[in-house]
């Protein structure tokens, strides 16, 4: 019961989709530091304003609708827009991205570009731990010889860790805390690329009469 669902897809195309980014992702890179992991509070932000893109952001759209449809969301009566859409840069094992939220978003989006052996793992945090019966009965972030658990399963589990791939697309919640992590086996040895998207959902035309979600962009006016 009351699951989270992170969508997760392969794209078959990704060897094209990559050389599309490798060959015009310049103007969108940065040095990484401690501090700067990814280019969005560098003004780098509005990758999904350009046409090169455009094969890239057509999967993201077509993976959305699926991932909605998973929820049982009628998809047919909501807008889907990017709000912006930025790399993530890691190429020091000592750097690792805390966990965070993206509370401009509907849903956040990741899909891994270049993934070096024993990458950093994107981790989701389990912040609300539903089935916890008392206060640290469920802390699993420490060894289990230290802790109340006989084994660490997805009904207690503190964190979810997911294994990067190349060509790897994953979708969730932009409310949902999430990081990266040391992977177990050792330090990579090279550069983890990430682009990383916000997404906003808005009713469309026709469909005014609520009072929660966002209205159509055409009902609004500024003033």
């Amino acid at each position: 019961m009351f699951p989270l669902a992170v969508y997760k897809a392969m794209l078959a195309d990704s060897d094209s989709i990559n050389q599309i980014f490798f060959d015009n992702i310049e103007a969108y890179t940065f040095n990484s530091s401690l501090d700067t992991l990814t280019g969005d509070f560098l003004g780098k932000g509005n990758i999904h304003h350009n046409p090169l893109f455009k094969p890239f952001f057509d999967k993201v759209s077509e993976h959305a609708t699926k991932y909605m449809a998973t929820l049982g969301v009628n998809t047919d009566i909501f807008d889907l827009f990017v709000n912006k859409c930025w790399l993530s840069i890691i190429d020091t094992p000592q750097y690792n991205m805390s966990y965070h939220t993206h509370t401009v978003a509907d849903i956040s989006f990741v899909y891994y570009l270049q993934i070096p052996e024993n990458s950093d793992l994107i981790s989701f945090a389990n912040r609300h731990k539903q089935n916890e019966l008392f206060p640290n009965l469920l802390d699993s972030d420490r060894p289990l010889e230290q802790t109340m658990l006989t084994e660490i399963n997805s009904f207690n589990c503190s964190t979810y860790n997911i294994m990067p791939q190349s060509g790897m697309l994953l979708m969730f919640p932009g409310k949902q805390s999430h990081g990266t992590i040391k992977n177990a086996a050792g330090d990579f040895n090279g550069t983890r690329i990430a682009v990383v998207g916000d997404m906003s959902l808005f009713f469309k035309p026709g469909f005014e009469n609520t009072d929660y979600g966002r209205l159509p962009f055409n009902y609004m006016r500024k003033i």
